[in-house]
């Protein structure tokens, strides 16, 4: 896209003496609308409308900038401006694509370096990835507070993907969902076992979060127990809801962290959820375990191009279903994630594939299914783009939204949530179905929603 950039600042150049902020906002404009519609700029300042502002002698800098805007605006977001309404759009910086270093994640997952706080030398899950990976080194460090401060930045390309940490965590466990301001709030609860993923989705919020060069992982799953206990006697916990997979994937490393086994064991007879939500298929300790139903294994779903080009290194969409039947074939409930929903051409062929073929695996016997659409904080945009320059998700109709994250047009929205429910519902009416961070004029447009909890 070098050359997109450098052609587009020519013609501005050539046509507009604007200021460094207008320039900036135009460019970026023209930088998404050629990077989306696969055009050149010279393609682009052809059509008529700008040619005709162009050659308009009687326009001041400013009108011609407002007229250029206008229209590159409906160039780029062709179905919200259709509404009618005033948009408020994120226009940053165009990216800088020189020395950008791809990072490939693989599916096996297996680190450069392993490190460890001394006071947990001898623990068990250090000794069993010293195990699995006999020729990685392994180094004590004195706590990872201390480490990360004698750090620089964390490197953009992989974010610590590579290093794995091994901590003793004291507090924060477990916590209530840190729900977006002005949405509906479903009361879910994170048990926060780890920070940090091995898989890499172009759209994971957790980019913009993280500041530690490596993956975190806490050993001392015994300290769990009391602070979910306390947790549990505060509230009014029956059909409580408490989940893994906010900041981690809940089974993408249950092969080296073996927490599954003992929250398996811990929850299976309490009158409350656990779920383990994942995009793996590394289901070997699941499937060990006695089952109970109210241990829900859910998955995070969408259409096979997405996963293939925007979720590195996780399961297929084959894999995760047929993990699926076999967790459900085992005794365990299942529930899936259709989170976020991406608004593209021909999306709506794309997902009714899917949930035709996660009915097939399921039979329809879910426990519960999330919708919620792609948002994300406006910083974002700007790591996606230097780690995924090939990807273009980010250039969806994405507005500023009433929480301050960029999101579809609220009508887009309740066009999408209608066309997931409808499928759903038109196969099982039973299944539990809720929107997840959207706010309440969109719930009720959209019609019976399942907030059990």
């Amino acid at each position: 896209m070098n050359q997109v950039i450098k052609k587009a600042e020519k013609i501005i150049d050539a046509n507009f003496r604007f200021g460094i902020n207008k320039r900036m906002e135009i460019l970026r404009l023209i930088y998404e609308i050629c990077k989306r519609n696969l055009l050149t700029p010279e393609a682009l300042f052809e059509d008529r409308r700008i040619a005709g502002v162009l050659l308009d002698a009687n326009l001041s800098n400013l009108d011609k900038f407002k007229k250029i805007k206008s229209i590159l605006l409906e160039i780029r977001f062709p179905i919200t401006t259709k509404y009618g309404e005033k948009i408020k759009v994120y226009l940053n910086k165009v990216p800088s694509v020189e020395g950008i270093k791809i990072f490939n994640p693989q599916k096996e997952f297996k680190p450069e370096k392993v490190y460890y706080e001394k006071v947990i030398a001898d623990n068990d899950m250090v000794n069993r990835a010293k195990g699995l990976f006999l020729d990685v080194p392994f180094e004590q460090i004195k706590s990872l507070k201390d480490f990360v401060a004698q750090q620089s930045a964390v490197s953009t390309d992989t974010l610590g993907k590579k290093t794995l940490f091994f901590t003793q965590q004291k507090n924060g466990f477990i916590k209530k969902c840190p729900c977006s301001k002005k949405v509906v709030r479903c009361n879910y609860n994170i048990l926060n076992i780890g920070f940090g993923c091995p898989f890499d989705c172009s759209y994971c919020y957790l980019q913009h979060y993280t500041n530690c060069p490596g993956i975190i992982l806490p050993v001392n799953t015994e300290n769990v127990v009391p602070q979910i206990n306390d947790f549990l006697n505060s509230k009014n916990k029956s059909g409580m809801r408490i989940g893994t997979g906010e900041f981690t994937d809940s089974l993408a490393l249950d092969h080296i962290t073996h927490y599954s086994l003992s929250l398996v064991d811990f929850f299976s007879n309490k009158d409350i959820f656990l779920e383990l939500k994942t995009k793996s298929n590394n289901i070997k300790n699941i499937l060990k375990q006695k089952p109970a139903k109210n241990i829900v294994i859910s998955w995070s779903l969408n259409p096979r191009k997405i996963i293939e080009k925007e979720e590195l290194a996780t399961a297929s969409l084959k894999e995760r279903l047929v993990s699926a039947q076999k967790c459900l074939l085992h005794g365990y409930s299942v529930g899936f994630h259709f989170d976020p929903i991406f608004f593209y051409e021909n999306w709506k062929e794309d997902y009714k594939t899917v949930i035709e073929e996660m009915f097939e695996h399921t039979k329809g016997d879910i426990a519960w299914v999330s919708l919620g659409t792609f948002r994300f904080n406006p910083a974002l945009k700007a790591i996606s783009e230097q780690r995924f320059p090939e990807s273009k998700i980010m250039y969806g109709e994405l507005l500023i939204g009433e929480d301050g994250k960029l999101r579809y047009h609220k009508n887009i929205r309740i066009e999408m949530y209608k066309f997931v429910l409808s499928l759903l519902r038109k196969v099982n009416s039973k299944i539990p179905v809720y929107l997840c961070m959207e706010t309440e004029d969109v719930c009720k447009a959209v019609g019976k929603l399942d907030y059990l909890w």
